[in-house]
């Protein structure tokens, strides 16, 4: 059954709005039935007429299980871990690495909050976003530094950890 919109004006307050209506003559239509529907998907068009997606690259391989903690570095003091990114290490002394674990133990803690409960052998390099792309290395000065604090040292950037990537070496020259 099909009931025509009548060409009506009407003033209708809408939050203190007032918006002028008029039936512009939009014509109702019965539903469409589930034959004529099939009938409609099957004469193409619609949906159909996009371009179908690319079949994935085979050399492109994404975790079966994505997950933040495979994709980082628990550090935990016993009681408290937090997680950094893999590659924000940029110094492990040996007498420090009990301090990477593979399973969080305790109560998960925010990295600033973290870093301050274990100020006494963790601690915080401050690199620019150029250091953490690979475009300029961290100066020579400031990794001799590291063995002297005897320090977990991780690159962070605005107070945040981040992945360091290693300047590109230069290819040697070609004879």
């Amino acid at each position: 059954m099909k009931f025509p919109i009548q060409k009506v004006a009407a003033i209708i307050p809408v939050t203190g709005l007032m918006l002028l209506t008029t039936g512009i003559g939009a014509e109702m239509r019965d539903r469409i039935t589930p034959e004529e529907l099939l009938k409609r998907k099957a004469a193409g068009g619609g949906m159909d007429a996009f371009q179908k997606p690319n079949t994935p690259d085979p050399r492109v391989k994404s975790p079966a299980t994505p997950s933040i903690i495979n994709e980082s570095i628990l550090l935990s003091d016993g009681n408290h871990w937090t997680l950094v990114p893999k590659g924000s290490v940029l110094h492990l002394p040996e007498k420090q690495k009990h301090h990477v674990v593979t399973q969080p133990t305790g109560t998960f803690t925010r990295w600033s909050e973290f870093l301050k409960r274990n100020i006494s052998w963790l601690s915080a390099e401050s690199v620019s976003m150029d250091t953490a792309t690979g475009k300029n290395p961290i100066s020579t000065e400031t990794t001799d530094a590291w063995p002297r604090r005897g320090a977990i040292v991780i690159a962070v950037h605005r107070g945040g950890a981040i992945s360091v990537k290693p300047p590109a070496v230069p290819e040697p020259p070609k004879s």
